[in-house]
């Protein structure tokens, strides 16, 4: 079966619980073999790159051009 690619999008700011259920996204879409992709920083996708690696996962974060270039 080809690897799955998924990407997670979501607010930077989130709730507690919010960053919990992204965190389980990221787990499951590790455990099922898919490759979590998202824009690397924090809140919503940064929990799911967070659950992901947890899992053992492969994580891509792809920042954004203008925040890469002042980091």
């Amino acid at each position: 079966m080809p690897r799955r690619y998924v990407a997670v999008c979501g607010a930077s700011e989130a709730t507690p619980s919010q960053l919990d259920a992204a965190r389980e996204v990221g787990r499951l879409l590790a455990r099922h073999g898919a490759v979590v992709i998202n824009g690397g920083f924090g809140g919503v996708m940064g929990a799911a790159s967070e659950g992901a690696a947890i899992e053992g996962g492969v994580v891509v974060g792809i920042p954004p051009e203008k925040r890469a270039l002042e980091d």
